[in-house]
């Protein structure tokens, strides 16, 4: 391996490692762990952190949507559209004018609708 093959990978190295370091100084680890512990602190932390009551709570929460969504699934819908569409020919076409037709025209029509 070459001088400068060396250099480079300890080049690499040294900034991999700098950026691993700032990296972890960035984001300083807290703990949310109290130092002085009696009961009412355990009961207060064991509330917090427990994955059952955390369920608990997520699962009360899914079935408030759910009927949330049943009652809303009880009323009726009401859906409406209306459509335009407007035609215009201003003009006589030579050929047409020559044969005696006439293709000067101009069309409406209307859509409307509601569903329940």
């Amino acid at each position: 391996m070459t001088q400068f093959n060396k250099q480079k990978q300890i080049i690499k190295l040294l900034t991999l490692t700098i950026c691993f370091v700032q990296t972890v100084s960035a984001y300083p680890q807290t703990s949310s762990i109290p130092q002085k512990w009696d009961m009412q602190t355990c009961i207060e932390y064991a509330l917090a952190n427990n994955i059952q009551v955390k369920q608990a709570e997520t699962s009360k929460n899914n079935s408030e949507v759910d009927t949330k969504l049943a009652r809303a699934a009880l009323l009726p819908t009401v859906s409406a559209s209306i459509g335009q569409s407007v035609n215009n020919t201003p003009f006589v076409d030579e050929q047409s004018a020559a044969a005696g037709t006439n293709t000067k025209s101009t069309s409406l029509s209307g859509s409307y609708g509601i569903n329940a």
